[in-house]
């Protein structure tokens, strides 16, 4: 299941999977490359390793990984998104959530441009504009909340 592979599940689980609504389970998603890179970046931290010995690291792992599981535009975004983040740490720089993606859009788009037309693709690029969207309004209005309590509190 790590690596994606559902030959294990016959037709019929495989549909039961798909009327309950869980089969995404069974895909591995930009979500769990997400989570993988954040792990090695945690454990090469965690190992006292330098910012550049860790980016090397978790490229070639990340590189290796997308390699062995299927090529989606999901895996392909987050994996893309990981390695510019990482690029922009190991710069020393921040990097935006959605100027990360559109950088990965576009490289993407660059090696296959039907993939334009391509719904998972379409979807999952709307999904990080809709998270930056919802991010950036709370991130923002925090500050604001914050004092206001603070204010009140005082009074």
């Amino acid at each position: 299941m790590l690596l994606g592979d559902r030959s294990f599940i016959d037709r019929d689980e495989s549909v039961a999977f798909q009327k309950t609504g869980v089969f995404h389970v069974l895909v591995v998603a930009g979500l769990h490359v997400g989570a993988f890179a954040l792990f090695l970046f945690w454990l090469g931290r965690r190992l006292r390793l330098s910012i550049g010995w860790t980016t090397l690291l978790l490229f070639l792992v990340l590189t290796s990984y997308v390699a062995v599981i299927e090529q989606r535009p999901p895996v392909l975004r987050a994996a893309l998104m990981a390695t510019i983040v990482l690029g922009g740490a190991y710069s020393f720089r921040r990097l935006e959530l959605l100027n990360s993606a559109a950088i990965a859009g576009l490289l993407l788009l660059i090696a296959s441009p039907l993939e334009l037309r391509d719904s998972s693709f379409q979807l999952s690029f709307l999904s990080i504009a809709c998270i930056a969207g919802v991010a950036f309004r709370g991130w923002t209005a925090l500050p604001n909340r914050m004092s206001a309590a603070c204010v009140a509190g005082a009074t």
